[in-house]
């Protein structure tokens, strides 16, 4: 069982279980055929459609792009945008997906709120 923190373009923030079998639980939640990392702390990743920018109109990500925005230091600069539906998930030092660490989910959700229903 992996818990991932589910950001959609909405904006809605909630936290999900991917299962045992996480890929294709990542598959099903973001609603895509190829995803990817982006690596967001030392022990957070962020996981989008692979394909985001190629669909049909997509949307900002902008609570996905709010969130990252909000974990860098003083000075960093976001050098890209979030599209569609946005994954969170911890994983250990090894990179294995690992429980979501609570701490992130309210600063998810502020970050949702700003741009939709949380």
């Amino acid at each position: 069982m992996t818990a991932a923190i589910k950001i959609t373009a909405d904006g809605t923030v909630t936290q999900v279980d991917l299962g045992v079998d996480v890929l294709a639980g990542m598959y099903r939640e973001i609603g895509c055929q190829l995803v990817e990392r982006v690596g967001v702390t030392a022990d957070l990743d962020l996981w989008v459609d692979e394909e985001g920018l190629l669909v049909a109109a997509p949307e900002p990500k902008g609570a996905a792009t709010a969130f990252v925005t909000s974990l860098l230091a003083e000075g960093q600069r976001l050098r890209q945008y979030f599209y569609g539906t946005a994954l969170l998930v911890a994983h250990t030092d090894s990179g294995d997906p690992t429980a979501l660490l609570e701490g992130y989910l309210p600063r998810a959700r502020a970050a949702g709120a700003v741009f939709g229903t949380v």
